[in-house]
């Protein structure tokens, strides 16, 4: 259903609708089951046509409606969640309405999938027709969506590589996260178990260990 929602103002409406059907009647009355039943709803804008009207509250808590600017130039700034730019523009926090009683809360929290501390460090040993390369990558903490405040965990992640040239042949033997770390790359927090489809987190992981040998031939040059 998150993915449905993540998607659903990139799909066609005939498409949102086909996903909207799948759904059973318990995902239909969710939180997020509802904001899909209201997006499938709306028509998608091509320049020219006339806005739908629509209603919010102002900074005085005032509701005014678009239909109230007709024949007046404005300009909208919609903002996501998600966008980084956003969150510099929010620093403190705010709060909007969803559904008309589910009061959200924002701006007071990194933005999600962008972690404080990213760092990676190489060191590539060359001798003769021999090259051993070892890289180490680093990952801090980050929220794994703005709809929930699970984070990940910090990860680091090691690989190597031994490469012999023999004239216009390259072969390499590799290994990839060779201590076989498992770390959290996705987290979703949804319901999917029935009866009660109780929201519970989802994690997906990254690759673990892996080796494997390459051969690389240069047909103009020796390497």
């Amino acid at each position: 259903l998150e993915n449905i929602l993540r998607l659903s103002g990139r799909i066609s409406k005939d498409s949102l609708e086909l996903y909207y059907n799948l759904l059973d009647n318990n995902l239909k009355s969710s939180k997020n089951g509802k904001i899909v039943f209201e997006q499938k709803k709306l028509n998608k804008l091509i320049v020219g046509n006339y806005i739908e009207n629509f209603t919010a509250f102002d900074l005085n808590n005032k509701e005014i409606g678009i239909s109230e600017f007709k024949g007046k130039v404005i300009l909208l700034d919609f903002w996501a969640s998600w966008c980084v730019p956003c969150h510099e523009q929010n620093q403190k926090e705010f709060s909007y309405t969803i559904n008309n009683n589910d009061v959200q809360f924002g701006g007071t929290r990194q933005a999600a999938m962008a972690p404080k501390i990213m760092a990676s460090a190489s060191i590539t040993y060359n001798y003769n027709s021999m090259s051993f390369a070892l890289n180490q990558s680093y990952k801090g903490e980050y929220y794994f969506s703005d709809s929930h405040n699970f984070k990940s965990e910090e990860y680091a992640l090691t690989n190597i590589s031994i490469s012999k040239i023999l004239e216009y042949f390259k072969i390499s033997v590799w290994a990839k996260n060779i201590f076989d770390q498992k770390y959290a790359v996705r987290g979703f927090y949804f319901g999917l178990i029935p009866p009660n489809y109780e929201d519970k987190l989802w994690v997906s992981y990254g690759e673990p260990a892996q080796y494997g040998v390459s051969f690389d031939y240069n047909f103009n040059n020796s390497f």
